[in-house]
């Protein structure tokens, strides 16, 4: 309990410094004295999972590919933060023999009122889209009320994950949970046919998750023409509901022409102006980030999985960076008060680096 408490701040200190902000919405009041299924849209790999573990209001157990319980650091990490390993098609059908054993402890935890969390795409994808949702949540949720003898709810809550940039430090990250969808209201659509029940309750999933992301065209030149129409819009409202509003309407073009951006003096100026406030934090923690870089670079292969892959490298390394330095600094100077100066100033230059990096973009 104590070991998830201290893993669970660490997680929400890194978000702090990972976004500049980070915004949750609740479209309806979420189901805290009950069972219940988050499903969410998977654009941003197991910073998804983490980010949902340990912001939610009641801390989830998170289904999440098996592969990153490979490494034993991170895997003491992922369980304190409650995540349970799935297996998936590409690990093979002998791994996947394994899933039942998850299915089982999923049920379990909805029967003991406890929340899961689940990414039903299947996979990750940084693209503003949505893509056919597998139909785990929907035989998850049957399972469990099968195990409660349909006698009470398990609702399934959609979740939007809407990132400002998937991998630019100091962006803005956007969370909506929507109205409850009723799993036992197909109680007699189950009994009579589980597949079509399952489908059905997967396509209902599909169309509440639908409504709290942003989905650009899928041809390649629509969806770069609204990349670039939703990059000229970007930061117009402090209130990212308020954003991804307006970033809706300018993708539909139901906005009367984006605002070009500024190229004139004033742009130039805070250009300079952040680069000069983000300095100090790129400079202190520049041989730490190129260390993550490279190690990311050097161990992942997966484009998309490359910004939580620096993200869960940065949390274990610039803390450890951190302690480097003020122990050099000690055994240099023999100061508390020069120690002291030192730990504020790591600190604040990583914020003002993560609150100002947009400035420079």
């Amino acid at each position: 309990m104590l070991i998830r408490w201290i893993m669970r701040r660490w997680a929400l200190t890194a978000l702090w410094f990972r976004f500049r902000k980070k915004q949750m919405v609740f479209h309806a009041p979420p189901p805290l004295n009950q069972g219940a299924i988050l499903a969410g849209n998977h654009q941003n790999a197991v910073l998804d999972s983490i980010t949902l573990a340990a912001s939610s209001l009641q801390t989830p157990y998170t289904l999440s590919r098996a592969s990153l319980f490979n490494a034993p650091g991170f895997r003491t990490f992922l369980r304190s933060l409650r995540m349970v390993p799935i297996f998936r098609f590409r690990d093979g059908f002998r791994k996947m023999r394994r899933n039942p054993e998850a299915f089982k402890q999923s049920a379990d935890i909805l029967g003991r009122d406890g929340w899961l969390a689940i990414f039903p795409e299947g996979s990750h994808l940084a693209k503003h889209t949505l893509r056919p949702l597998q139909k785990g949540v929907a035989r998850i949720a049957f399972a469990a009320q099968e195990a409660e003898g349909w006698t009470r709810e398990i609702p399934i809550v959609p979740v939007g994950f809407h990132y400002e940039d998937h991998r630019a430090f100091g962006s803005r990250l956007l969370i909506q949970f929507g109205p409850s969808i009723s799993s036992l209201d197909l109680k007699e659509a189950y009994a009579e046919h589980p597949k079509r029940a399952e489908r059905a309750l997967t396509d209902r999933v599909y169309e509440g998750i639908k409504l709290l992301i942003l989905i650009l065209p899928q041809d390649e030149e629509g969806y770069q023409a609204a990349v670039e129409r939703m990059e000229r819009n970007r930061n117009r409202f402090p209130d990212l509901m308020d954003q991804f509003l307006s970033d809706r309407e300018v993708i539909e073009e139901r906005q009367g022409g984006v605002p070009e951006t500024d190229k004139g003096g004033g742009m130039v100026l805070r250009r300079l102006l952040g680069h000069a406030l983000c300095l100090p934090g790129r400079l202190l923690h520049l041989p730490v980030s190129l260390l993550v870089m490279g190690l990311v670079a050097a161990s992942t292969k997966d484009p998309h999985l490359v910004p939580s892959a620096r993200f869960l490298a940065g949390m274990f390394l610039f803390p450890l960076w951190w302690v480097v330095l003020l122990i050099l600094l000690h055994l240099q100077y023999q100061s508390v008060p020069l120690d002291l100066i030192l730990v504020a100033l790591l600190p604040g230059a990583l914020w003002l680096w993560s609150r100002f990096s947009h400035w420079t973009w």
